[in-house]
């Protein structure tokens, strides 16, 4: 019998946090569910904490272990072996809000057919060892089933995130297979949904399902995992670019250029914050996104916003200006990412520190380099 909804749950190193994530599902009281826990290769005893609940509920909880590919390769797994009509995603450190999820299954059963997407509200929790702050992220402000083409509900300035969205699983089953092996590849998923989906529900403006937690350590969206992982975000772009923009569709066209434009602000906020390279090395990689960018849109012949193409244009010719922006736009936005890096002294301290570590790395790069280059004269003279 299919159910009505997945929920995916990748797990690497997870026993803390999964119990947390299982009790917020509220598993006993919502039948109408599936479960796959998806052990991503994890070094820990996820199973023996589990086994509770794979015992009591072997019809709606699923464990399965494979090899570690990271994220991509385990929602690529999910999409082959889901038998239900809508899939979500929620992170083994997360929760959801069990009111709203239940309330969500109501809506979810009494969904058109047509039904390709389901945008709903979330939180992000900030959490240190002092205090909690939670920030609501509204999508929409109506609740109702709209065409894609009828997209003007949903606010151009709203970043899509895996956390507000909810696929229907014929839309994933024709999505290309996402990158194994490579952190950030939600937004991927979330690209090639969009372009493939023509119908879009928004689920009322007081529930928020998905819990976003923020906390003190080395998640993945913090500028040091960032600078660390920076080849990962240069495969997911090249990703971005190689997926075909949808021509004479105007509102899907926005959705697109939105998608690659919000990849581009983490690509500049990740080079303004990165010492181990001079800016000479960072300005001509930012030159060649844009041009790669450029090229894409001009294959597919779509026209340019007036604005974005005032943006691109100041990256492609003044990128040590645009750099500079950034940089002082960073330091004054108070936003939930600048908090996740920069929200207690204790992490502020380590966040210097790397900084530091980075600079010095770099002067002593470019002293050898000097060095290396009075070397040549000497011999050449």
């Amino acid at each position: 019998m299919q159910k009505t909804l997945t929920i995916v749950v990748c797990c690497y190193n997870s026993a803390k946090t999964i119990l947390n994530t299982l009790n917020s599902i509220d598993i006993k009281s919502n039948k109408d569910i599936d479960v796959f826990l998806i052990d991503d290769g994890s070094k820990d005893n996820l199973k023996e904490i589990v086994k509770d609940y794979l015992k009591d509920y072997p019809d709606r909880v699923h464990y399965f272990r494979k090899e570690n590919g990271n994220w991509g390769s385990c929602i690529n797994f999910a999409i082959a072996n889901a038998n239900s009509r809508f899939l979500s995603v929620l992170d083994s450190d997360d929760t959801y809000n069990t009111k709203s999820l239940g309330s969500l299954l109501e809506i979810l059963r009494s969904a058109r057919p047509e039904t390709d997407m389901v945008f709903c509200n979330y939180e992000f929790h900030f959490i240190n060892e002092r205090s909690a702050k939670i920030k609501p992220v509204l999508v929409s402000r109506t609740n109702d089933l709209i065409k894609y083409k009828s997209y003007k509900h949903l606010s151009l300035f709203h970043i899509i995130t895996i956390h507000s969205a909810i696929f229907s699983l014929d839309i994933l089953k024709t999505i290309n297979p996402l990158p194994s092996r490579v952190y950030y590849s939600d937004n991927v998923l979330i690209y090639q949904a969009l372009l493939r989906a023509r119908n879009v529900a928004y689920v009322n403006r007081n529930l928020f399902l998905y819990q976003y937690y923020i906390r003190q350590g080395n998640q993945s969206i913090s500028i040091e995992r960032s600078l660390k992982n920076f080849h990962h975000f240069e495969i997911i772009f090249e990703q971005l670019l190689k997926q075909p923009f949808i021509k004479g569709d105007r509102k899907r066209l926005r959705i697109s250029k939105r998608c690659i434009t919000m990849h581009m602000y983490w690509l500049m906020r990740i080079l303004v914050n990165d010492y181990s390279r001079d800016i000479s090395a960072r300005c001509d990689m930012l030159k060649n996104y844009i041009l790669q960018y450029e090229e894409t849109v001009e294959n597919n012949h779509c026209s340019k916003f007036l604005f974005h193409s005032f943006v691109t244009r100041l990256m492609k010719y003044t990128p040590r200006f645009a750099m500079w922006v950034t940089r002082v736009a960073l330091a004054m936005v108070k936003s939930g990412f600048i908090k996740a890096t920069d929200y207690s002294k204790e992490n502020k301290k380590e966040a210097h520190a790397f900084a530091k570590a980075q600079r010095k790395a770099w002067r002593q790069q470019r002293r050898e380099r000097r060095k290396a280059a009075r070397a040549n004269r000497t011999k050449t003279i």
